[in-house]
């Protein structure tokens, strides 16, 4: 975690959480190899989770676009 943290201002203890939330998330892998912890980011998950957005994105401008039709209708 120590070499994670180096380029960001985190400690190695808020960097530890936020791969695990992406392990949990299966945004990552990681591996024990002695006393280290390696991680590999999962590229495949993360393609999917850019076609997710997209379709949230999509969904919620039409979402909005028609809330701004009808809050724009006269009365």
């Amino acid at each position: 975690m120590g070499e994670l943290a180096r380029p960001f201002a985190l400690t190695p203890q808020a960097i530890s959480h936020h791969v695990g939330v992406l392990r949990k998330c299966g945004l990552v892998e990681q591996r024990r190899e002695g006393t280290s912890r390696p991680c590999r980011l999962r590229v495949d998950q993360l393609a999917l989770l850019g076609s997710w957005i997209d379709e949230q994105r999509r969904a919620w401008d039409d979402r909005l676009d028609a809330l701004e039709g009808h809050l724009g209708a006269p009365q």
